[in-house]
């Protein structure tokens, strides 16, 4: 679109740029502030450009009805033209409006108004209740997860590789022999993995896996690093699985038990029902489906 004195705008080429500009609004609107928080910035600068954008396709409308009083016989079939690509794309804009609230007012289960949907803050973008560790981190994993979300609550376990004051001088509640219930759920946690060499690090022979897990509480989730024996495991003494996590699973019946330390993303159900996963990276559990989505 050009502007200059001497290269004038046909009424056409105004009712182009106009569609540019409904077009660039639609596409701009498609892109939700709580897709990744990282889009935040983004969201808000489109968002800008569609008031921009909004304000010279209402300037054109104003030129074009301009020179439609000054030429009916020659404006009038693009004006005619130009009001129904108006009244389209506003019907379509008020549906992605729409839509914007509907999603967004089942994510924080608030009313919403279509009108004001663009000023609306999501509050539960991240719906995520708790943050499970299952050993072997390093402190900028727990930093990279606050600067995410810095509000979370973390939970975890030490793995074979951990510090002992690993997780305290993190700032993360140590589960480890006990249970911790988060919205009715309970998790029960075990730390460590098989001794396979004689270290001070979190470890257990298999006697002291199963005299540590008899006194363990019921629980419906089962955090563990090991894997229980028999379960998952890697053909070599460091990722042998613990008997005491499978005798605590036989004995409580938890719904799952989620490990790490085998580098394994299986999914096996163990004979009285228990579901085991093994993790590897990082997945998000519901709760509400028992579904498991891989994020790395």
């Amino acid at each position: 679109m050009s502007g200059a004195k001497n290269c004038p705008e046909t009424p056409r080429q105004k009712m182009i740029g106009m569609m540019y500009l409904v077009l660039t609004a639609m596409l701009a609107l498609n892109v939700s502030a709580d897709i990744l928080n990282g889009f935040i910035m983004v969201n808000k600068s489109l968002l800008g450009n569609i008031e921009t954008g909004h304000r010279q396709k209402t300037a054109l409308y104003d030129e074009m009805q301009y020179l439609y009083d000054q030429n009916p016989d020659k404006v009038g079939e693009w004006l005619q033209k130009s009001k129904l690509v108006q009244q389209k794309s506003d019907s379509l804009l008020d549906f992605i409006h729409q839509v914007k609230a509907d999603l967004m007012m089942m994510a924080d289960g608030v009313q919403i108004d279509k009108d004001t949907v663009n000023r609306h803050i999501l509050q539960k973008k991240d719906n995520i209740d708790i943050v499970i560790m299952l050993g072997d981190h390093h402190d900028h994993d727990i930093e990279l997860i606050r600067e995410y979300n810095s509000n979370i609550k973390i939970i975890g376990i030490l793995g074979n590789h951990d510090g002992f004051d690993f997780l305290e001088r993190n700032g993360v509640e140590d589960i480890n022999g006990r249970v911790y219930e988060a919205n009715g759920v309970r998790i029960a946690g075990m730390q460590g993995s098989f001794k396979y060499k004689n270290v001070d690090y979190p470890s257990f022979t298999q006697e002291q896996s199963r005299v540590f897990a008899e006194n363990m509480g019921p629980a419906d989730i089962f955090i563990t690093h090991d894997s229980p024996r028999g379960c998952h495991e890697r053909k070599d003494d460091a990722h042998i699985g613990l008997e005491g996590i499978r005798e605590y699973i036989m004995k409580n019946n938890p719904i799952i038990n989620i490990h790490g330390h085998q580098h394994s993303g299986q999914i096996s159900v163990l004979k009285n029902g228990t579901i085991v996963i093994g993790i590897y990276g990082a997945a998000i559990l519901d709760m509400n489906n028992f579904t498991l989505k891989k994020v790395f």
